[in-house]
């Protein structure tokens, strides 16, 4: 049903396939459509406060891929361990990410995850440098009417009396 993209391997190729769509697609508006009566737009904003959730092993490497992508998007980034954020005198705060990135193979995600108003994607990272900029990024759809109800002269009309 849903589309798998395989899991990073190589790092140099990821970072060229993301920065090629950011530069691409970017904070730019992408029209949609060719309508007369309204202009239809997407773009891709970046998230502001990202949490990403990791295993105690996680490699260098990848710490820096994801510093690199919070410095292209200027996106802040809090990378923390799943035990450090489990234990009982975690102080983190929660309420102050918009999206939690659980990268940790431990999937059992606790319920005060969830209860933090944040997005929370259990998704890992992929290959696909295209696919993996989305999870980064929010888009938002504007749509332009150019006439009320679309059309020139319709909608309410004064009344006369006959």
């Amino acid at each position: 049903m849903f589309r798998k993209y395989k899991l990073v391997e190589n790092l140099e190729t990821l970072r060229y396939e993301f920065k090629r769509t950011w530069d691409e697609i970017g904070n730019k508006s992408i029209k949609l459509g060719d309508t007369e009566s309204e202009r239809n737009f997407k773009r891709y904003i970046p998230y502001k406060d990202v949490l990403v959730v990791t295993d105690d092993d996680f490699s260098k490497e990848y710490a820096e891929l994801i510093f690199w992508i919070a410095d292209l998007l200027k996106i802040n980034i809090k990378i923390v361990s799943i035990d450090l954020l489990l234990a009982e005198e975690s102080t983190l705060d929660m309420s102050i990410y918009e999206k939690i990135r659980w990268i940790s193979t431990n999937k059992e995600i606790p319920t005060h995850i969830f209860n933090s108003g944040a997005t929370v994607d259990e998704r890992g990272m992929t290959q696909n440098g295209s696919q993996e900029l989305l999870y980064w990024v929010k888009e938002q759809s504007i749509s332009i009417t150019n006439h009320r109800y679309g059309n020139i002269g319709a909608g309410p009309q004064p009344f006369k009396e006959w």
